[in-house]
């Protein structure tokens, strides 16, 4: 589930589908589109997201939600979370 406002977001390739690779950070993180199989992981519930994989940042940015999936904490890479269509 996200929490929102530019912090942690839902970025378990388990939750994702019709992920298209987009570009790169200037960091080097790849930058994604992709969906949520279940929109309660989806802030805006429907919709496009852009985002970045948990398995492909930094550790150090990565937590779990309490149902076990990982997120990103997004203030601490240089990809935007945000809803694209």
């Amino acid at each position: 589930m996200l929490l929102g406002g530019g912090g942690f977001a839902g970025s378990d390739r388990r939750v994702k589908k019709d992920i298209v690779l987009k570009g790169k950070s200037p960091s080097g993180i790849n930058i994604y589109s992709f969906r949520y199989i279940d929109p309660i992981h989806a802030i805006y519930r429907e919709g496009i997201y852009q985002g970045a994989m948990s398995d492909e940042v930094p550790r150090n940015t990565v937590s779990l939600d309490s149902d076990g999936y990982e997120m990103i904490d997004y203030s601490k890479i240089d990809v935007e979370f945000k809803r694209i269509g």
